[in-house]
C-alpha cells in the first residue's frame, strides 16, 4: 500500500513539474545516445558472438588454472566472463553472468560471486572521461588502473572465504550459425539498451524534482546525483571548481560504486541477485579504489 501511495505521489510530481520532466528527459536521452549507446551496443553484440565461438573456450581453458588458484572460481566459463567484463562495461558483465547461468555454464553460487566483481565502467567511457578530467597521461592511466584493480583486490581477499568446489568443464561449443546469432543479439541487446535508457531517465527526473523541492547545495547535489545516476553526477563534477586530486578521488569512488541506477539495471537482468551483499561489496570496492588513487596520486 505504501509503495502505491509513493508511486501516485511521484506521478503527481511529474505532472506538477512537467517542464523539468521534459528537459531532464531530453538531457538523459542526449547522454544515452552520445555515450552509452555507441560504447555499449556494439560491444554487447561482439561479446555475444565471441562467447559462441571456440575462442572463448580456448581462453578459458588456458587461464583457468591461474584464475582458480587466485580467485577460487569453479567454472571455466567464469574466466571468460571476468575478462570480457573489463571490456564491455556495466551492465555487460552481469548480462554475461545471466546468459551463462541460463545456459547452465555456471551455477547460482558462482553467479552471485561473479556479480560482485564484474561491474566496471566501459574502457571507452573511462578514456573519454579521463581525457577531459586530467591533462596528464600518467594520471589517466592511474585512474583507469585503480578502477579495475580495486575489484580484483577485493575479490582476492574474499576468495579465502569462497570455497573451491569440483571443477566444472565447459560444454563443447556447437557449430555457431553466426548470421542467426548476429540478428538475435541485436534484438536482445536493443531491449537491454532501451531498459538502460528508461532507468537513467527515471532516476535523473526523480533527482531533478527532489532538487527543485529541497534545493541541494552544489556539493550535496553532486554527491547525491552521482550516487543515484553516476554518469550525470560525474558530468556535473567536471564543471565544479575543485582541485584535480579531489575530482579524481570522488570520481574514482563514484564510478567504482556505479550508482543506484546501474545497480537497478544489473538487478533487472539478474532478478534473483542478493542485492544487499552486492551493495556492500560495491561500497568496499569504491573505498579501495579511492584509497588507491589517492596514494598513487601522492606518489607522482
Amino acid at each position: 500500500m505504501l509503495i502505491s501511495f509513493i508511486l501516485l505521489f511521484l506521478f503527481y510530481l511529474s505532472l506538477l513539474y512537467k517542464d523539468i520532466v521534459l528537459t531532464v528527459s531530453i538531457e538523459s536521452l542526449t547522454l544515452w545516445s552520445s555515450i552509452i549507446f555507441p560504447t555499449m551496443f556494439f560491444s554487447f553484440i561482439i561479446t555475444d558472438l565471441i562467447s559462441k565461438s571456440d575462442l572463448s573456450k580456448y581462453i578459458s581453458k588456458k587461464l583457468f588454472k591461474f584464475f582458480r588458484n587466485v580467485f577460487h572460481i569453479n567454472y571455466e566459463k567464469s574466466v571468460f566472463i571476468i575478462l570480457m567484463s573489463l571490456l564491455v562495461g556495466n551492465p555487460g558483465g552481469s548480462r554475461m553472468v545471466k546468459n551463462a547461468l541460463n545456459d547452465s555454464e555456471i551455477d547460482n553460487i558462482e553467479a552471485e560471486y561473479l556479480l560482485k566483481f564484474t561491474s566496471f565502467m566501459s574502457p571507452m567511457f573511462l578514456i573519454i572521461f579521463v581525457s577531459t578530467l586530467f591533462n596528464k597521461i600518467s594520471l589517466s592511466i592511474i585512474f583507469i588502473f585503480c578502477h579495475y584493480l580495486s575489484s580484483f583486490v577485493v575479490m582476492y581477499i574474499y576468495h579465502f572465504k569462497y570455497q573451491k568446489r569440483e571443477v566444472i568443464q565447459m560444454n563443447k561449443i556447437e557449430k555457431t550459425n553466426y548470421p542467426k546469432e548476429f540478428v538475435g543479439s541485436i534484438s536482445k541487446n536493443m531491449v537491454v539498451i532501451l531498459n538502460i535508457l528508461g532507468v537513467i531517465v527515471i532516476f535523473n527526473v526523480f533527482f531533478a524534482i527532489l532538487n527543485e523541492l529541497f534545493y541541494f547545495p552544489t556539493n550535496v547535489n553532486i554527491v547525491v546525483s552521482s550516487l543515484l545516476e553516476v554518469l550525470s553526477g560525474t558530468n556535473k563534477l567536471m564543471n565544479v571548481d575543485m582541485s584535480i586530486i579531489m575530482k579524481g578521488l570522488l570520481s574514482s569512488i563514484f564510478l567504482s560504486f556505479g550508482g543506484i541506477s546501474i545497480h537497478f539495471q544489473i538487478l533487472s537482468i539478474n532478478e534473483n541477485m542478493k542485492y544487499l551483499s552486492f551493495f556492500i561489496f560495491k561500497i568496499i570496492i569504491s573505498a579501495v579504489s579511492g584509497i588507491m588513487f589517492f596514494l598513487m596520486f601522492l606518489l607522482i
